[in-house]
């Protein structure tokens, strides 16, 4: 009858007393919309980025991957809304949460261990990007997210009529380091740039005689990091195949232990010269 009683107690736990802690992700966004002064960002119907300026990296902010209408960043205050057509008004929210709950019981003498396990949140949210002070919206795009997790987002904008203006979104994930290194890595958001190699240079160190840190990085790319020692480099892009630089950072110092990403982008009005952020992950 006791062993019973348990069985029932695990039963409830499971079907009954399970929930997921939190629904919030957090993201940040990059602007390399070359065309445009300024983007908003609606998630939902829900201003969450607000007129971030081209070439910019916002601030990190949270956001349901559920749905709900969480108040404005910074509590109280106003909602702003775009206003878009009847027949884009509706927002289609689709939810897929996850909410396991593994319960197992021990007995020994008049002890009893219970262990809960509760997986994460996750859902996929409409976000919306408004240009030209909300008189454009330029990106309606459906992102999936999970809780508790970070992305960075880039508002991307490539070369011709067939290349939309579209969000790329990377999934943050936590890097292992290796004693006395840094790690870099680089975001190629610059479509004049074209298909390039990337080297991380030291001091009178020339493209000529090093081998690239990677061999191919296309536009809207995302490289793997890179394990360095720390201490000075410049970032170069050669057109792939060649020894022609398409762009140099300039000496970048750069400390034991970081972690860190160079956000490369065509200059305002797209082409060259092309223009980065150095941002700490």
């Amino acid at each position: 009858m006791r062993g019973l009683a348990l069985l029932s107690a695990a039963v409830c736990l499971s079907a009954a007393c399970g929930h997921i802690q939190g629904d919030k992700a957090e993201i940040r966004v990059f602007n390399a919309l070359y065309d445009y002064a300024a983007l908003d960002l609606f998630v939902g119907d829900r201003l969450k980025i607000d007129d971030l300026p081209f070439g910019a990296l916002s601030d990190r902010t949270g956001v349901s991957v559920v749905g709900k209408d969480e108040p404005p960043d910074g509590g109280g205050g106003t909602t702003t809304t775009a206003s878009v057509s009847s027949s884009t008004t509706s927002t289609s929210t689709t939810l897929a949460l996850a909410a396991l709950v593994t319960t197992s019981t021990t007995e020994s003498n008049a002890t009893t261990t219970t262990t809960t396990t509760t997986t994460l949140a996750s859902g996929s949210r409409t976000m919306r990007v408004f240009v030209d002070e909300l008189a454009t919206r330029l990106i309606e795009q459906a992102v999936s997210m999970t809780s508790d997790q970070k992305y960075t987002i880039f508002a991307y904008q490539g070369l011709g009529s067939g290349q939309l203006a579209r969000l790329i979104v990377e999934k943050e994930s936590k890097q292992k380091l290796i004693k006395g290194k840094l790690k870099i890595r680089v975001a190629d958001m610059a479509p004049s740039g074209g298909v390039v190699a990337v080297y991380v240079l030291e001091p009178g160190q020339s493209v000529t005689d090093q081998l690239p840190a990677s061999v191919r990085l296309a536009p809207s790319g995302v490289s793997e990091y890179f394990d360095v020692d720390p201490g000075q480099y410049r970032i170069v892009f050669t057109q792939i195949g060649t020894k022609t630089v398409v762009f140099e950072s300039g000496l970048l110092d750069l400390a034991e232990g970081s972690v860190q990403t160079m956000i490369v982008c065509d200059k305002k009005g797209g082409g060259r010269p092309l223009q980065y952020v150095l941002t700490e992950d």
